[in-house]
């Protein structure tokens, strides 16, 4: 709505600002003026009588009597020379004023010969317009008259400024009306607000003890609105454990003046109970009113809850609800720090599931967190009231038992917590036997969070590899073995980084003639000294999942790799082998990513043998690790049973794999030409594998004499430091092979 043009008081208004105003003029004051013209004309007794508003351009005639003009030019009006005056204006014979005596209303209509005009100012003094009276007759008006003029020219003044007033109260009238409308859609917009945020406002009178809550605040308590409430009636809303915390923080606000910012639960008129937040001062309004505490109050029962699961969230493992790894930290540093104070022992309890990982492989991860969530059920349930239940992370978890648990009876809790996880379960048709490892370390002396976590992972580490499925305490015996474990791992991973990691080829030849048929390629690293390190070297380091897996893949990317150039100086080469790790034949894409490489580095896979030993093929999940090598052997690689005859179940294997060859263990190549037993053994384990059509190699042949009885038994393939130990492609390339094998079987012969 477009407001009125406000005529500020104590301003100077603008013509425009004045123009609009007096366009405004009511009826009523109109009626006034017109009133007034036509008694000064009686008056002074003369036919025309104006009241004018003089513009920048013109001349405007608010009232007027005896003429019909409405605007003149302001260059041709007679106000402009009144409103420059301080007092009356008075022109006697316009004939005889060179000011006037050509003026077009002179010489014409209305024929002005006497004039008259007193200024007319605005409430601030400025000079607007003038009250004129005008005689077609000169000399009509005398000294006389000036005195009445300046009395009806303030009259004017008085109508105008009553004119301005009204105008001025009309505009703040629609101003108020528009705020007024603002306020209200504010208040409805506030209220909704209010509703959505569930926050009100409420004031307490302590001299009165009345108090006053908005709508939102009777909503939050579930209260009518405006029930009279009492200020001990509102405190009974809290529950009892917050309720004298409530009234404590209030009398603290009163008594003290001081700010409160508390959450607290309150149970509603209908029995809900609900998380608020309430925020105040006592405040002082300055107008004579009592002092009141006032403030706001808000629900914030969802808030709140979302911030205990956020908290939960950032605690607790997603999958099994346990403790994660963080809080559990921060618990363990609290437990020793009670340790100390009371000097009683800690023990702590690590688990490893055995096999978990057959289970993530053959059925996927969301059937694996299945398992692993009842797993972590049943470890919760079988544990002491007061332990500390954590999933350390995979397929492991933690128990810190309370403080004074001493060995034999975190002993006895170990063994109960194996026994709840111990079970088997039945898996789309499959039966999945589930167990675990378990090592135990204990604070018989001041130790940090951190050691004690490698000590119970030290006893987890050398249980799962010596005895899985039993409770292991830790000794300090395992820690010459540990530092051997983590030295290969440091070194091998530190050969890995520097590219310090290499195929080494030992030959494969025919033990008759010496002519080389393949070979074996054999992992080699060198150390940062220079030496160069085999795989028995660093054996732990590969027994490192992880790892193993990492130094599999580069032999593989060497292998596949080198094998045209192998074949370049070796025209008549059959094969070249390369060992597999557990891990290879445990993981669902490994042959398929095996055949990828081979071929895009266009190897004709029947020309390759992937190793496997015989404790490969002892694992849980046998089914992974037969379709893997069915799948190679389909695509052409050949299979080869490495270190043949030192398992417990060879015959089966060669009838449940997909066996090429049998590669006969140095131990009994080395033993055949002093022991009866081996001897016998070798024999035997040949005339298997020929009556079956599979190829035999005997590896660690080391003299002419385990030659030629190889030679008599019937095998006529093998490898070993007779021949030649591995070489680097470098040292091929040089043509250290060419006359090393030869010479062998010419010494040997000889």
């Amino acid at each position: 709505m477009q407001g009125r043009p406000v005529i500020e008081r104590h301003a100077c208004e603008t013509d425009e600002q004045l123009e609009v105003a007096l366009e405004q003029i009511s009826h009523r004051v109109q009626s006034s003026l017109d009133r007034l013209v036509a008694h000064c004309s009686e008056v002074f007794d003369c036919p025309i009588s104006l009241i004018t508003f003089v513009g920048k351009e013109k001349q405007r005639i608010l009232a007027a009597k005896g003429t019909d003009m409405r605007e003149t030019p302001r260059e041709i009006s007679f106000c402009q020379y009144a409103i420059t005056s301080d007092g009356p204006m008075f022109v006697a014979d316009t004939h005889q004023d060179e000011r006037f005596h050509d003026n077009p209303m002179v010489t014409g209509a209305p024929g002005i010969r006497t004039y008259l005009g007193y200024p007319i100012r605005s409430p601030e003094g400025q000079p607007i317009g003038a009250l004129n009276v005008v005689d077609t007759k000169p000399h009509q008006f005398e000294q006389r008259h000036f005195d009445k003029m300046k009395y009806y020219a303030g009259v004017v003044e008085d109508m105008l400024e009553l004119h301005f007033l009204h105008l001025e109260e009309a505009d703040y009238y629609e101003q108020l009306q528009r705020k007024n409308s603002r306020l209200k859609n504010w208040n409805r917009v506030f209220e909704q607000a209010s509703q959505v945020a569930k926050v009100g406002f409420w004031e307490y009178e302590p001299e009165t003890e009345h108090i006053i809550w908005s709508d939102e605040v009777y909503r939050i308590h579930d209260c009518p609105i405006g029930e009279v409430l009492s200020a001990e009636q509102a405190l009974q809303f809290y529950v009892e454990a917050d309720r004298e915390r409530v009234s404590q923080i209030m009398r603290e606000a009163i008594d003290l003046r001081k700010p409160y910012d508390f959450e607290a639960t309150i149970v509603t008129r209908t029995g809900t109970t609900k998380t608020v937040r309430a925020r105040g001062e006592l405040r002082d309004l300055g107008d004579g009113s009592p002092i009141r505490l006032c403030g706001v109050f808000q629900d914030i029962t969802n808030t709140h809850q979302s911030r205990l699961a956020l908290e939960h969230a950032a605690r607790h493992d997603q999958v099994t609800g346990l403790l994660n790894r963080h809080a559990f930290d921060n618990t363990l540093q609290s437990s020793l720090a009670a340790s100390r104070t009371t000097k009683q022992p800690l023990t702590l309890l690590l688990f490893d599931l055995d096999g978990f990982k057959d289970v993530n492989d053959t059925f996927g991860h969301i059937i694996g967190d299945v398992v692993l969530t009842e797993i972590a059920s049943r470890i919760a349930k079988a544990s002491p009231p007061k332990a500390t239940v954590a999933r350390w992370g995979g397929d492991e978890f933690a128990i810190v038992l309370p403080v004074g648990t001493h060995l034999k009876k975190a002993e006895d809790i170990a063994n109960i917590v194996l026994n709840a996880i111990r079970h088997s379960r039945e898996i789309s048709g499959y039966t999945v036997d589930l167990s675990a490892t378990c090592g135990i370390a204990s604070t018989r002396e001041a130790l940090s969070a951190k050691e004690l976590i490698r000590r119970a992972d030290t006893a987890l580490y050398h249980g799962k590899r010596r005895e899985p499925g039993k409770v292991h305490q830790y000794s300090s015996d395992f820690e010459a073995a540990n530092v051997t474990r983590l030295n290969a791992i440091s070194a091998l991973r530190e050969a890995m980084e520097h590219q310090r990691v290499f195929a080494g080829y030992q030959p494969i030849i025919d033990i008759r003639t010496g002519a080389i048929q393949g070979f074996e390629a054999l992992m080699r690293a060198r150390s940062d000294s220079g030496r160069i390190l085999t795989a028995a070297d660093v054996l732990p380091a590969l027994l490192e999942p992880v790892l193993s897996r990492d130094v599999s893949q580069r032999m593989l990317s060497f292998v596949s790799q080198d094998f045209q150039e192998l074949q370049q100086h070796f025209p008549n080469l059959q094969f070249l082998s390369i060992n597999a790790t557990e891990g290879d034949l445990l993981s669902t894409n490994f042959a398929e990513d095996f055949l990828t490489l081979f071929r895009a580095r266009g190897v004709d896979l029947e020309r390759v043998t992937l190793e496997v030993t015989e404790t490969m093929l002892l694992v849980n999940d046998t089914k992974t690790v037969r379709k893997v090598l069915k799948k190679l052997s389909k695509a052409g690689v050949k299979i080869a049973l490495d270190d043949f005859g030192t398992g417990y179940s060879s015959l089966t294997h060669l009838r449940d794999f997909p066996i090429d060859k049998v590669k006969i263990d140095g131990s009994f190549s080395q033993s055949i030409t002093e022991k009866h037993q081996s001897r016998m053994i070798v024999q035997a384990l040949i005339s298997m594998a020929k009556s079956m059509q599979i190829d035999v190699i005997a590896e660690g042949i080391e003299s002419a004499a385990q030659r030629d009885l190889l030679l008599q038994m019937g095998c006529e393939s093998g490898q070993g430091f007779l021949f030649s130990p591995a070489k680097s492609l470098d040292s091929i390339r040089n043509g250290e092979l060419r006359d090393v094998v030869p010479n062998a079987i010419k010494d040997a012969a000889a």
